[in-house]
């Protein structure tokens, strides 16, 4: 069946529930070599290559009802590789912390702990 079938039956609100998981699981069985080409090819890690095609294919479930032209699926699953990729090249980049890490993070207020204990010396 071709992808632009595959992709109506997957939309379909018409079609039961267990077709349109068959469709969207063979939608994701052709194009995944396609996904993970594009993940790997940006990210360089096969490991992060597949954390970014499984969030593409979460996103590509959770969107897919938003594509108008079945023909357009392959580009339209290719930007969200791109995407998949970027964010989380951005996340690697902001250098997340863990929030027991910010807690060190020095600030020129007085903590709580230590206002308290000011105080009490001052009485």
């Amino acid at each position: 069946m071709p992808y632009e079938r595959l992709v109506r039956v997957a939309n379909s609100t018409q079609t039961e529930k267990h077709v349109r998981d068959q469709a969207f699981s063979e939608l994701m069985r052709r194009f995944e070599p396609m996904v993970m080409y594009h993940a790997h090819r940006t990210l360089g890690d096969p490991d992060k290559a597949e954390d970014a095609a499984q969030n593409t294919f979460f996103e590509m479930y959770k969107k897919l009802h938003q594509l108008q032209n079945p023909q357009a699926f392959p580009s339209w699953l290719r930007r969200i590789v791109q995407t998949q990729c970027h964010r989380q090249i951005r996340k690697e980049r902001k250098g997340i912390e863990p929030l027991d890490d910010a807690l060190q993070i020095a600030s020129n207020e007085i903590s709580p702990l230590e206002q308290v204990e000011k105080r009490e010396r001052s009485e």
